[in-house]
C-alpha cells in the first residue's frame, strides 16, 4: 500500500501543537533571561571587597557599593558630575533621592552614574533607564551605610546622540533632591576630578548645531590657583543662548608640566 506522505496523520496535529507551545516557551525564557543580561548595569572592571556588605554590587535595578581602586597610571581628567539643581539631603534619613532629567533623544536610553568624591573612599553607583523616561526614585540605604552626603556625591546622566558622522555620548543636567524642585536654576555645575595635581585648567565652550559650532569661548582659565590631586574641582556653565548640544572642552596643565585634554557634550534645553 502506498504510503501517503501529503497527510498528517490523527495525531500530527496535536503533536505539532504541543512541539510549538514548548519552542513558544523556550524562546521566552531566553528573550527574558536575555533582556535581563542586556540590562544589567554593572562595571565587571570594578573589584568589589571581600566580605564588604557595601560592595558595589547588582541591588535591584542597579549597582552600587564601594570597589578596590586599581592603581592608575594615566593622568585622566574625571568627569564626576553634571548638575542643575542638587539639593543638600541626609543620606541617613531613609528617603530616597529623586533624579529628573530633560530627554534630549527618545530612541535611546539613559545611563545614570554617582561617584563618591571623598578621598580614599571609592563608592559607584549604575543604573540604565529605558528610553523616553525622565526621573528615577534612588534608594538612600547604601549612602546612609556610607555616610555619602551631597558634599562627597557627583551625579551624571548620559545617552548617545548622533552628531556629524558618528555617535557621541551627550551628558544630560540632572535635578536631584528629595522633595519636588520650585525652580530650577539658570546654570550648571560641572565637577572634574584630576588623577594627579594640576596647574591650571582651560576651558573651551562651543554650541554643536546643524551648520559649523559657534565658539562662545576659548582656552579660558579657570583661575583658581590649587587643584589638588583627586579633589573634585567645580566648574560653573552658564554662557549658552541657545537650545541644543555644547561642547566644552577642557585642557590642563600638570605640576610635572605635562598636560592633558578631554572632551565633555551636553544638552542644554533652555532656562
Amino acid at each position: 500500500m502506498p504510503t501517503d506522505y501529503g497527510n498528517p496523520g490523527p495525531n500530527d496535529g496535536s503533536l505539532r501543537s504541543v512541539h510549538t507551545r514548548k519552542a513558544l516557551v523556550v524562546f521566552a525564557v531566553l528573550a527574558v533571561v536575555s533582556t535581563r543580561a542586556a540590562v544589567n548595569p554593572c562595571d565587571p572592571l570594578l573589584v568589589q571587597p571581600e566580605t564588604d556588605p557595601n560592595g558595589y554590587r547588582l541591588r535591584g535595578d542597579r549597582c552600587e557599593g564601594v570597589f578596590v581602586r586599581q592603581v592608575s597610571g594615566s593622568a585622566s581628567l574625571l568627569i564626576a558630575s553634571f548638575t542643575r539643581n542638587f539639593a543638600e539631603f541626609d543620606p541617613r534619613s531613609g528617603k530616597d533621592l529623586r533624579l529628573e532629567w530633560v530627554v534630549a533623544s527618545e530612541a535611546r536610553p539613559t545611563t545614570l552614574r554617582a561617584h563618591g568624591l571623598r578621598r580614599r573612599q571609592y563608592y559607584r553607583m549604575d543604573a540604565e533607564r529605558p528610553p523616553g523616561t525622565r526621573s528615577y526614585t534612588w534608594p538612600t540605604t547604601v549612602l546612609g551605610n556610607l555616610d555619602i552626603s551631597r558634599r562627597f556625591l557627583g551625579v551624571l546622566a548620559w545617552t548617545d546622540m548622533d552628531i556629524g558622522s558618528g555617535s557621541r555620548r551627550v551628558h544630560l543636567p540632572l535635578q536631584v533632591g528629595s522633595e519636588p524642585f520650585r525652580s530650577p536654576l539658570r546654570g550648571y555645575e560641572l565637577i572634574l576630578v584630576p588623577e594627579v595635581e594640576l596647574m591650571e585648567i582651560f576651558l573651551t565652550l562651543s554650541s554643536i548645531g546643524d551648520g559649523p559650532a559657534r565658539t562662545r569661548f576659548r582656552d579660558r582659565p579657570l583661575s583658581y590657583g590649587y587643584y589638588p590631586q583627586l579633589q573634585g574641582v567645580r566648574i560653573p556653565i552658564s554662557d549658552l543662548d541657545r537650545t541644543g548640544v555644547y561642547s566644552l572642552q577642557i585642557g590642563a596643565t600638570q605640576r610635572d608640566g605635562a598636560s592633558t585634554t578631554t572632551g565633555f557634550w551636553f544638552y542644554h534645553s533652555g532656562w
